[in-house]
């Protein structure tokens, strides 16, 4: 694969020179740009959320000062854990066998 024209002479370099020192000057400033306006743009929808949610928030407190949230399950029963494990039947498996009358 061929590259791309390179400049020959010495004033087509210097021009290239120059045209790539803008772009980098552009480009780093356009880079502080936007370092400065994500964190502004993160702190204005936090901020906004936060508003938001003030009343969520105070529900959730005054819920918690009352003690509802402190028993989830209520039914006084007992939880049983266990585990399911399913074990082929064997006598499937064998094609010799006729299939089990239902």
């Amino acid at each position: 694969m061929t590259s791309p024209v390179a400049p020959s002479g010495p004033l087509a370099k210097a021009l290239a020179a120059v045209i790539l020192a803008v772009l980098l000057v552009v480009g780093a400033m356009f880079s502080l740009v936007l370092i400065a306006l994500v964190p502004l743009l993160v702190a204005i929808v936090g901020g906004w959320f936060w508003w938001k949610t003030r009343a969520l928030r105070a529900l959730v407190r005054e819920q918690a000062a009352a003690g509802l949230g402190e028993r989830p399950f209520e039914s006084g029963g007992d939880i049983i854990e266990g585990e399911a494990v399913v074990v082929p039947d064997e006598a499937r498996r064998d094609t010799s066998l006729p299939p089990p009358a239902r």
